[in-house]
């Protein structure tokens, strides 16, 4: 990310010492680079990594500036994509910039199909990296020269399939599920961070922008 001067500002939680209390602070918001996309939080949740994290036993090879934790946001993000159509109808949905090929960092896989292969080879860079976290049983055509040539890193993560949502979704609407979310705001994160470490949380924190 590029950060222009005298841009719009953005009011994050800043790590300023590890196990300290975070800090919100003015932040010139950021400009996407080539490959890069810009997302406005609507919600965030805090988990044990974070507070990892912020006690500095997980820690970045260099430190971020500025040093912004979270990464279970939720919000409005910019799309990629080749197709044609769906640059328009995600253009519509408030997307402000659409990638070209070759430009993209990571490209991650959510559909239980084969057909967005193509599409992750075209728009990945040199060096970058394709995430499978869809089940997919149908094979897809990998050229090793292109693989060799190119240092893309092609690896897979389960986190379910839609039909195991549509299941667990069904089970909600008969029998509601209970999970016990505690809403705070970004500037009580440090209290939700040192009551995860404490092992005194009841269940998830939210921070609602």
């Amino acid at each position: 990310m590029n950060v222009a001067s005298g841009g719009p500002v953005t009011l994050p939680a800043v790590l300023k010492d590890y196990g300290g209390p975070l800090e919100i602070c003015s932040v010139v918001r950021p400009v996407p680079a080539t490959g890069q996309i810009l997302i406005e939080l609507e919600a965030s949740g805090v988990c044990h990594t974070d507070v990892h994290v912020w006690k500095g036993g997980l820690r970045p090879p260099t430190n971020p500036s500025p040093f912004v934790l979270g990464h279970e946001g939720v919000g409005r993000m910019i799309a990629v994509d080749l197709d044609p159509a769906k640059l328009k109808l995600a253009m519509g949905l408030g997307a402000e910039v659409s990638e070209q090929p070759n430009s993209a960092h990571v490209c991650i896989n959510f559909a239980p199909t084969p057909t967005t292969w193509e599409k992750m080879v075209a728009l990945i860079r040199p060096r970058g990296r394709i995430i499978s976290a869809a089940l997919v049983p149908e094979p897809v055509d990998l050229n090793q020269e292109w693989l060799t040539g190119s240092g893309v890193s092609i690896t897979g993560t389960s986190v379910g399939t839609r039909a195991q949502l549509a299941e667990l979704m069904a089970l909600h609407a008969s029998v509601p599920l209970h999970s016990e979310v505690t809403r705070i705001r970004l500037k009580n994160v440090t209290v939700a961070l040192e009551a995860l470490e404490q092992g005194r949380a009841q269940g998830r924190y939210c921070i609602v922008f």
